[in-house]
């Protein structure tokens, strides 16, 4: 589903006809009122736009977008960004259909995401396309990913391999150790490190299906596990642990995927998987026993959950702190 969220148009009409916040959330509300409530404020707001000469869907392959604003949804953009990582190829298969696909992360320094390529393009992965160099990719289509938005290319999707005139950040600068900040000063769309207590977790079944070849999340159809990449497969398990961390100034929710969610609980999924079969509600009680009061080092990307419009922390790496470590870098602040 493709949806722009309400700040993001008000901000566009904000900038585009220079009127105040207050008086076209006022113009919102009006629209609302005179379609008796059968429309959200979102779609009155696009009404509102489209009224005053702002074009919220004009063709994006005509104009680069910063990776911090891909929604899920858009078309034929266009984006720029150094590569960062690259993952090999790999060949799938659904039904008679079959072919490769390969992917790469890139950064503008605004965001990250990934760019998922198909088929004749993969051989450009780790060959043509490699780790610092800069991309700019045309026509791409914007999917919900795991992790944000993906990008991915079609038949009329073009890149270009480190296009002249473009600037960016160094790979360095892209890579460079999270900024420590305190929970109350976490902005949307910044990676940073946190350094704060659990004061509480979920106590829900953190298991989800994912497929064995690529590890993306699976969806059921008719009793079958399918992949949209791979066909129907016979699923492993993946598990993502919510808890709420506090460092005095804030608390934030935080979600843990995978390996740092193992990390964080100290147990690995087989094992997890098996005690949680025998006694859900006893096992989680147990893990929470274990993580609450506890005090932890998280580096992760600061995000705006759709459903309730809060901020939460995608949480890429968490450990305990090492005293060591934590009294070099006061002493580095202190010579500041």
């Amino acid at each position: 589903m493709f949806q722009i969220p309400l700040e993001d148009i008000v901000k566009r009409i904000k900038e585009e006809r220079g009127l105040e916040e207050e008086k076209i959330l006022e113009m919102i509300e009006r629209k609302v009122s005179e379609l008796k409530g059968l429309v959200t404020k979102e779609g009155a707001a696009h009404i509102v736009a489209n009224e005053l000469g702002v074009q919220l869907l004009e063709d994006m392959g005509r104009k680069e977008l910063q990776l911090k604003n891909l929604i899920p949804g858009l078309r034929n953009v266009t984006v720029v960004g150094r590569v960062l990582r690259v993952f090999e190829g790999k060949e799938w298969q659904k039904g008679d259909r079959k072919g490769k696909v390969a992917s790469f992360i890139i950064a503008d320094g605004t965001g990250k995401t990934r760019v998922t390529v198909w088929d004749k393009r993969v051989d450009m992965v780790g060959k043509d396309i490699k780790e610092g160099d800069i991309v700019r990719i045309h026509f791409g289509f914007v999917k919900k990913g795991n992790y944000g938005p993906e990008i991915h290319l079609r038949e009329k999707s073009k890149i270009e391999v480190n296009p002249e005139g473009v600037e960016l950040p160094s790979l360095e600068e892209l890579t460079k150790k999270a900024e420590r900040l305190m929970i109350k000063d976490l902005q949307e769309g910044l990676r940073a490190e946190i350094r704060a207590t659990v004061v509480d977790m979920a106590m829900r079944n953190p298991f989800f299906e994912v497929c064995p070849k690529c590890g993306k999340r699976v969806t059921q159809e008719g009793g079958e596990f399918v992949c949209e990449r791979h066909g129907r497969v016979e699923p492993a398990y993946s598990i993502a642990i919510s808890v709420i961390f506090d460092d005095g100034t804030g608390n934030i929710r935080a979600v843990l995927f995978g390996r740092e969610a193992e990390r964080f609980l100290g147990v690995k999924v087989p094992e997890l998987f098996e005690e949680i079969e025998k006694d859900m509600e006893g096992t989680l009680k147990k893990l929470a026993k274990r993580v609450l009061g506890k005090e932890f080092v998280v580096v992760g990307d600061v995000k705006r959950n759709d459903f309730t419009g809060f901020l939460e922390l995608i949480v890429r790496s968490v450990r305990e702190p090492n005293p060591v470590e934590e009294a070099k870098d006061l002493i580095e602040e202190l010579k500041i």
